[in-house]
């Protein structure tokens, strides 16, 4: 359905009004506010729809920021330390309920490191989740976090609400994680809406048992849990609908407003192109197009508008006609591509497991979802700042920082550890590197790593610290040429002189 005015399928509102003017129709209404009314009560008119006037309000400015916000920061609007409070709390409880008791409990920390090293599987995609702690291939950002073992045991408790608090009438069939998604919807409900907007499903990949599974035939992964998402055309959602068949949370009055008039048989033995169009009392315009297939459409501003040729190809006669194809077509097609925009960008770093629990599938798609839109919105803002493209954070990038900061954002750095390291190579890749002729060269100079932005800033662990180093120390940022030193004194009466010396490098 095509409509110009913003749609809260959850909200009831009974109050409607409607004003007409001479000419062209005035409808100062939104689709929340036509009467309830039984489909057998709705008159249609076979006639063309009256396209009403629209007068538009201007779109609510976007506030663009002084300094471009680190990627924890977006992440954080959606998921803030409640949820992973919530996170540890419901997962500790469930494994007390279950009677694991090699299960240590977990902390808000360390369900946040378990979702950044989800982050990062879904970048790398080993082929096994083991490989990721084996000495050959070993990631630093996943070993030094947390073991293999411990990975996999925050994995099999994980859970966001009580089990014992579901009420034997419960009804919502994805009650286990309705408060992570009602955080990610609170989030996007917030946004500032965009001018064209559209509706469509998504569907999460899941192919294990569950009775709410869908399958829908020319899909890139046919079976799995189907999601209405409204979205721009950005790809930044703003709204969505956990689909749960007859079970699903819309207003059940508002579903016997409309109904479908004229079958897909007649409408296809009328030819391609054929369109035809009905309209209601209410104001609705009902569209029928013929196309390879039938396609329906309603509006409460356009319907065929002004149609246009467009040229098919006929299997039949083996060559392209033109047909008529209506502008509500046209302009659905224009705003349709925001939903398959963000369905995109969830995929490409998608986490694939093999778990038969449809709600660990869940949680990772709704972390996925969030961290789409806040590279989106990263995207907006660094565009109204002026900040050129080769200068901005691609998502790969984006999403690696934040599992970066979500990992060491208010933790204590361990220091380096002197002297030989504990693990050392196999007799096997020893005696593999002694018998090879040309040995591979090795750095002198160790490399450093630091931190990223986000994790400098969070006021946690790494102030500046004091020592006796009487030399010049260069300056670490890499576009500083400087060098500095400090000079401290103490005074008689207690306190502390700092001098801060600061010479260019030669």
């Amino acid at each position: 359905m095509l409509a110009n005015t913003e749609l809260d399928l959850h909200e009831e509102d009974d109050q409607t009004t409607n004003e007409t003017k001479s000419g062209n129709e005035v409808f100062d209404k939104s689709p929340m506010q036509f009467p309830f009314v039984q489909k057998k009560d709705i008159k249609w008119i076979n006639k063309p729809f009256q396209e009403p006037y629209i007068n538009l309000t201007d779109l609510e400015p976007i506030d663009c920021p002084s300094t471009i916000p680190q990627p924890y920061e977006y992440f954080t609007k959606y998921f803030d330390q409640k949820i992973f409070e919530d996170l540890s709390f419901y997962t500790n409880l469930y494994a007390v309920q279950n009677n694991d008791f090699s299960f240590k409990p977990t902390s808000p920390l360390e369900i946040r490191s378990f979702i950044a090293i989800q982050m990062m599987m879904g970048v790398l995609k080993y082929p096994r989740i083991g490989m990721y702690w084996e000495q050959k291939f070993r990631v630093n950002i996943f070993a030094d976090t947390m073991p293999r073992n411990r990975f996999y045991s925050i994995r099999q408790n994980i859970h966001i609400i009580n089990n014992m608090d579901i009420a034997r009438d419960n009804t919502d069939k994805f009650v286990k994680i309705r408060p992570l998604f009602d955080a990610l919807n609170n989030r996007c409900k917030q946004l500032p809406v965009e001018r064209n907007i559209s509706v469509d499903e998504q569907i999460v990949p899941f192919k294990g048992q569950l009775v709410i599974k869908q399958y829908m035939k020319g899909k890139p992964n046919p079976w799995g849990i189907k999601i209405f998402l409204l979205c721009g055309q950005s790809g930044i959602v703003y709204n969505m609908i956990l689909y749960q068949g007859v079970s699903t949370n819309i207003n059940k009055d508002l579903q016997k407003n409309f109904g479908l008039v004229l079958s897909d048989k007649v409408i296809m033995k009328m030819g391609r192109g054929t369109s035809y169009e009905v309209t209601s009392t209410l104001g609705v315009g009902l569209l029928k197009w013929c196309d390879n297939k039938a396609i329906t459409m309603a509006s409460n501003f356009i319907t065929s508008g002004k149609p246009e040729s467009v040229s098919r190809w006929d299997k039949k006669n083996k060559q392209y006609v033109n047909i008529e194809r209506p502008e509500i077509i046209k302009l659905y097609n224009k705003s349709m591509l925001g939903v398959d925009k963000h369905d995109q960008l969830v995929s490409y770093y998608r986490v694939y497991m093999k778990s038969r629990k449809w709600t660990l599938r869940m949680i990772t798609h709704a972390f996925g979802m969030a961290v789409a839109n806040s590279w989106l919105e990263y995207k907006q803002d660094a565009e109204n700042m002026g900040i050129l493209k080769k200068d901005q954070k691609d998502l790969l990038h984006f999403k690696t920082t934040l599992a970066e900061e979500l990992v060491m954002v208010g933790r204590f750095s361990p220091g380096k550890k002197r002297g030989r390291p504990t693990s050392s190579p196999s007799s096997s890749t020893r005696s593999a590197e002694c018998s090879s002729p040309t040995p591979a060269k090795t750095s002198s100079k160790a490399l450093e790593f630091r931190p990223t932005e986000g994790v400098s800033k969070d006021l946690f662990g790494h102030f500046p610290a004091y020592d006796d180093k009487k030399e010049v120390t260069r300056c670490k940022n890499k576009i500083c040429t400087e060098l500095f030193y400090y000079k401290t004194s103490f005074l008689s009466n207690g306190t502390i002189n700092l001098n801060l010396s600061i010479t260019s490098s030669i």
